[in-house]
């Protein structure tokens, strides 16, 4: 996994969906980065179906300059390491992990894996760490958002993920036996 916290000033210069390929994107990207060898395919997973559908098609219009120097970005990492891509949605609601990486920067990494390994460790391998995103990265995903058109709106504030809310205990109260 990787954190990459989106300068305010370049908050709201593209849709959430094109954040969401780009995330798919850096996450490969980086993948192939600590890899050194590439691997045959790459799984990419996420709950937004829009950038789900862009990674498994390209026949989409040139509406967003930012969405198309991504989408070749991507092509030229996977022509690159000679890797496939598979891409998996699933529910937001099962998306705690991710929604944690982009939202909780206010918790540590190591706070973070410990939380999120005694919290939903179905969605935890084994192997599980917080890569840094390397300069390289960085700088490509920090160029492609300042190319952007700045908004007239102020940034929203991200919302905080509702990981520390902890697990719903059992609930103590007991159905009552009125009929209304």
């Amino acid at each position: 996994a990787f954190r990459l916290e989106i300068p305010v000033d370049l908050r709201g210069r593209v849709p959430l969906n094109i954040l969401e390929f780009l995330a798919a994107t850096v996450a490969i990207w980086i993948d192939i980065h600590e890899e050194g060898t590439p691997l045959e395919c790459y799984l990419c997973q996420g709950d937004s179906t829009t950038a789900a559908g862009w990674m498994s098609k390209s026949n989409f219009n040139d509406v967003n300059p930012a969405h198309m120097e991504a989408t070749r970005k991507l092509a030229s990492i996977l022509l690159h390491s000679e890797g496939l891509l598979y891409s998996q949605w699933f529910p937001g609601i099962e998306n705690v992990v991710a929604d944690v990486l982009s939202r909780d920067f206010h918790i540590p990494d190591d706070k973070l894996i410990s939380l999120l390994s005694s919290l939903v460790p179905q969605q935890i391998p084994p192997l599980f760490h917080i890569s840094p995103v390397p300069k390289e990265i960085y700088s490509w995903v920090i160029s492609l958002l300042r190319k952007q058109p700045s908004t007239k709106q102020s940034p929203k504030e991200p919302q905080r993920s509702k990981l520390l809310r902890g697990r719903d205990g059992r609930s103590i109260l007991h159905p009552s036996a009125s009929a209304t």
